[in-house]
C-alpha cells in the first residue's frame, strides 16, 4: 500500500513538474515574440547630432529630399542603411516627383545634384539643391478654399492688384473658371474696374493635380494710378455715361 502511494505522489509530482515545464515555455515563447523589434515603416530618419538623412527604400528617399525642399535647405546628406532597391535608380526617380510631381518642388526647385559615393555596406548621397525662389516668396504662399480665392480675385480687381501666388487642393479649378470668373465680375462692375485685365496663369506642377500652387497675373495697360483716377473721372460723369465707358479685354 506504501507502494502504491508513492507511486501516485510520483506521478503528481511529475504532472505537476511538466505543467510548470509548459507553462515556463508558453512564457518564454510570449516573451520571445513580444522581443521582436518592430516593423520599421517606409520612413527616414535623421541621425542624432548630424543633419544625415537616413533611409531604408525608395519611400525613405523620396521623403527625406521632400523635407529638404519643405525646409529650403540647399545642402544635406543622405545614407542608406539595409537598403531595399537600387539606391541610384530610386534616387533619379525620387529627384523626378520632387521636380515635377509636388506643388513646392514643380515651383520652387531649379535643379538637384547628388554626389553618389558607394562604400562596403551602404551609401552616402550628398545633395545640392538649387532654388528658383526664395524662402521669403515661398512664405508668402497663400492657402487658400476656393470660396477663399473667389473672393481674394474680387479684392484684386476693386484694387488693382497684379499678383497672386496661392495654394489649393481641388480638382475642380480651371483656368477657363478663372478667366471666366475675373471677366464677369469686371463687366459687372464697370464704374469700378475700366476694363478687363489680361490675365496669365501658371500652375505647378499642372491644373490636372489635385495638390498645387498657381501663379496668377492680372495684367493692365495702365498703371494702378492711372487706374484709380479712370475710377474717379467714371464716378464725376453723368449717370448715363459709365455704361459706354466701359473698354472692353485688350486680351493679346
Amino acid at each position: 500500500m506504501a507502494s502504491n502511494t508513492s507511486i501516485v505522489k510520483f506521478r503528481v509530482a511529475a504532472s505537476a513538474l511538466a505543467l510548470a515545464l509548459l507553462s515556463s515555455c508558453s512564457v518564454w515563447f510570449n516573451r520571445e515574440y513580444y522581443s521582436e523589434e518592430p516593423y520599421v515603416a517606409d520612413y527616414y530618419v535623421t541621425i542624432p547630432e548630424t543633419d544625415i538623412q537616413e533611409v531604408r527604400n525608395y519611400i525613405g528617399m523620396r521623403d527625406a529630399l521632400e523635407s529638404m525642399v519643405s525646409a529650403h535647405v540647399d545642402r544635406g546628406t543622405i545614407r542608406t542603411n539595409n537598403y531595399s532597391g537600387n539606391v541610384v535608380d530610386d534616387f533619379a526617380r525620387a529627384q523626378n516627383h520632387i521636380k515635377y510631381e509636388t506643388p513646392l518642388g514643380a515651383f520652387a526647385v531649379d535643379y538637384i545634384t547628388p554626389g553618389i559615393k558607394e562604400y562596403l555596406t551602404y551609401y552616402e548621397i550628398d545633395i545640392r539643391i538649387y532654388y528658383t525662389h526664395t524662402p521669403g516668396e515661398i512664405a508668402q504662399i497663400k492657402s487658400l478654399t476656393t470660396a477663399e480665392l473667389l473672393d481674394e480675385l474680387d479684392r484684386m480687381l476693386l484694387e488693382f492688384d497684379s499678383d497672386l501666388t496661392f495654394e489649393i487642393a481641388t480638382l475642380k479649378l480651371t483656368e477657363s473658371a478663372i478667366v471666366s470668373h475675373v471677366t464677369e465680375f469686371c463687366k459687372s462692375h464697370p464704374d469700378l474696374i475700366p476694363m478687363v485685365p489680361t490675365i496669365v496663369v501658371n500652375t505647378y506642377p499642372g491644373m490636372a493635380d489635385l495638390r498645387k500652387i498657381i501663379v496668377l497675373e492680372l495684367r493692365y495697360p495702365y498703371t494702378r494710378d492711372v487706374l484709380f483716377a479712370m475710377r474717379m473721372n467714371f464716378a464725376w460723369a453723368r449717370p448715363d455715361e459709365p455704361s459706354s465707358s466701359f473698354e472692353g479685354s485688350e486680351q493679346p
